[in-house]
């Protein structure tokens, strides 16, 4: 079974926003979906890809490897939710690292892209940085809106190597919490449907090391 690329419509509509940079809120109860954790080197659900040899994406040693160490600029990994498996998904969790020998590396997570012209997509993505920051935005017709600001969290782990863990959560329709490690750092009102696409983000001259992928449904 592979992962089919859906072309549902994005709504770009940032309807309320709102900061927690030190929120007590604990992470929803869950029921696991579907989990990857890419100890399967023919894992069918994520393809293998070879871009001439300035970058690849390969299931190795248990994780997902996006490597675009070789590329001069950034790369986009845009895959599709298998929504006939996990149609009630409204969790989607990412644990990641990156290795660069660069003083600064962003990476993450993209997430119901469209595609609109060749190259060009509408989506939704949730960044960290290496160096302790995060990020949240939505593209819409070339232009960036803000989901949240770039905002330094304690919570995240910096430097590269440094595991870290990206959550999202759909608590009401249209209703999402963002969490890095375990903690919330932004709750914000989206006109969205939840998922319908997931990938990754990651920098030019970079390793970015997927440990696993989780769908669940909230179990509240």
């Amino acid at each position: 079974m592979r992962l089919k690329l859906l072309t549902l419509s994005i709504l770009l509509c940032i309807t309320s926003e709102k900061a927690h940079p030190q929120s007590p809120i604990s992470q929803a109860k869950e029921n696991v979906l579907l989990q990857m954790d890419f100890d399967d080197p023919a894992n069918p659900m994520v393809p293998n890809i070879i871009h001439g040899d300035t970058a690849t994406a390969v299931v190795q040693n248990g994780h997902y490897v996006l490597n675009t160490q070789k590329a001069n600029r950034f790369w986009a990994l845009r895959l599709g939710t298998p929504a006939e498996y996990v149609p009630t998904c409204n969790i989607l969790e990412m644990k990641m690292k990156v290795v660069t020998d660069s003083p600064q590396a962003k990476y993450g997570i993209l997430w119901n892209s469209v595609q609109k012209t060749p190259g060009t997509f509408n989506e939704f993505d949730f960044w960290v940085y290496s160096t302790g920051q995060y990020i949240i935005f939505a593209k819409a017709n070339d232009s960036i809106h803000k989901i949240s600001e770039f905002t330094e969290c304690p919570c995240i782990n910096k430097g590269t190597s440094a595991y870290n863990t990206l959550r999202i959560e759909e608590i009401h329709s249209g209703e999402f919490r963002f969490f890095i490690n375990g903690q919330m750092v932004h709750q914000a009102v989206l006109r969205v449907p939840q998922f319908t696409t997931f990938g990754f983000y990651s920098d030019a001259h970079t390793a970015l090391y997927v440990d696993y992928i989780k769908f669940a449904a909230r179990a509240d």
